[in-house]
């Protein structure tokens, strides 16, 4: 019983680490994402001023 245990509790350790390793990654690329739409936006807004 207290073999299944340790094994319960190792998957548990191993599926919070995939969860805060995916989790990491999902900053990262929000991170990214928001940086990406910044430039866009910014270049947008220096293409409008371009043509005033």
């Amino acid at each position: 019983m207290n073999e299944a245990k340790n094994v319960a509790t190792m998957k548990a350790a191993e599926l919070e680490e995939f969860i805060a390793q995916a989790d990491r990654e999902h900053r990262e690329y929000m991170k990214s994402l928001r940086a990406l739409m910044r430039i866009r936006y910014l270049e947008e807004r220096a293409k409008e001023n371009k043509g005033d």
